[in-house]
This record gives C-alpha cells, structure tokens and sequence, in this order.
C-alpha cells in the first residue's frame, strides 16, 4: 500500500542500520544500554524513507523507537 508501512524486517543489513542510530537513542532518553539489539523494524516511504523499530535493551525490556 502506498505511503503504509511494510511487514516486519529481520534482515541483517536492516537491523546494523537501526543498531547504528543508539547513541542517539540513548541520548533522547537520557540513559545508556548494556544490551541494545534490534528485533524487527518497518519501513515507511513518504518524502524520504521512515523506520520504526522494536529493540531489545537491557535484558526483556524493549523500546521502539521513529528514525527519519
């Protein structure tokens, strides 16, 4: 569907990308992770390419987070 989001992704090169942005992340929420592995991420494309992601942190939590 055009302008929707994809299914969920689990491809390697994917989820180095997401694993890229974590000092960002980190910073936005004022704290560092021991453990920091993405899961799965979808991607949206608009006016550039939207990523949204499930990572996994410090043991079973997990965060999402928008990357644009």
């Amino acid at each position: 569907m055009p302008g929707g989001h994809s299914a969920p992704k689990t491809d390697a090169a994917g989820l180095e990308r997401v694993a890229t942005h974590q000092g960002i992340i980190e910073a936005h929420l004022g704290t560092t992770f021991t453990t920091f592995e993405p899961v799965h991420y979808t991607t949206q494309v608009v006016a550039g390419t939207n990523i949204q992601a499930k990572i996994r942190v410090d043991g079973d939590d997990h965060v999402h987070a928008k990357i644009f």
